[in-house]
This record gives C-alpha cells, sequence and structure tokens, in this order.
C-alpha cells in the first residue's frame, strides 16, 4: 500500500515556505468538466479523502456510499469555487 506523502521546502531564514504533497497512485476520473479524487487518509483506506472539482458554486447534489451491503444518500451542496471536499471513514 503506497501512501501520500508530504513534504515542505523553507527557506534557510524560514521567510519562504511551500508545501506539497504527492500521492504516488491516485483514484481518479474525470467527466466533462468534472473530477472526482480519492486519496488514502488512513491506513489500508480506512480514511479517504474525496475532493471533487468542477461543479457550479453552491451546486446541490447528492452523494452516494455503498459499503458492502451497507448504503447511504445524501444531499450536498459544492462550495464557492464549486468544490466539494469530504473526508469518509469506512467501516
Amino acid at each position: 500500500m503506497v501512501e501520500p506523502k508530504q513534504f515542505a521546502l523553507i527557506a534557510n531564514d524560514g521567510r519562504h515556505q511551500v508545501f506539497g504533497q504527492v500521492v504516488p497512485f491516485p483514484i481518479e476520473k474525470n467527466g466533462g468538466p468534472c473530477s472526482i479524487s480519492a486519496t488514502m487518509a488512513g491506513p489500508n483506506y480506512i480514511g479517504v479523502s474525496i475532493v471533487v472539482t468542477g461543479l457550479q458554486p453552491k451546486e446541490e447534489f447528492q452523494v452516494g456510499q455503498r459499503s458492502g451491503s451497507e448504503a447511504t444518500r445524501t444531499k450536498a451542496t459544492a462550495a464557492d469555487d464549486g468544490s466539494y471536499r469530504t473526508l469518509s471513514f469506512l467501516s
């Protein structure tokens, strides 16, 4: 299992800093202007960070989740920039 690697570049005097993350094998899908990505947020994918971009600002939509025989559907709203972010913990 390959986890995301976080890194930082910081000037010796600390005045300039940049931070980043590398995901070796991201789970991504694009469709038209929208994209969705899932990144491991815990060992063995017990937590998953989901990011959706390309939605309309404040767009309302439904989120469906399924794990084995369990399924849920909830209402969600995109942020002002047309993105949606959530953290899901799998059981």
